[in-house]
């Protein structure tokens, strides 16, 4: 898939709903803050103007584009809702007790 197989009312319509179901399909790079999400992040939507939806965050960094710090698409895949909403965290996926 390549940007221009996204469509941009699509993605757009997902960012502001904060579709799970669209989580890991596409990330959207922010042009007036130059950093990308994925389409659940908790932050404020972008204006559609100021979105690149892309579908990698691998092609988001290759533009120049830096990992939000909210919704964190650049770490390990797993359900958003269990890291936040549920008490789940990043570190005990990553380390769990011995």
């Amino acid at each position: 898939m390549n940007t221009s197989d996204l469509n941009r009312e699509a993605c757009y319509r997902a960012v502001l709903a904060k579709d799970a179901r669209f989580d890991g399909k596409f990330y959207t790079a922010v042009l007036s803050t130059g950093i990308y999400c994925r389409p659940i992040c908790p932050a404020r939507p972008p204006k559609l103007e100021n979105c690149l939806f892309v579908p990698s965050a691998a092609i988001a960094r290759q533009l120049g584009f830096r990992a939000c710090l909210r919704c964190r698409p650049d770490a390990p895949y797993f359900r958003f809702e269990e890291r936040h909403g549920c008490g789940y965290h990043l570190e005990a996926a990553l380390y769990p007790a011995l």
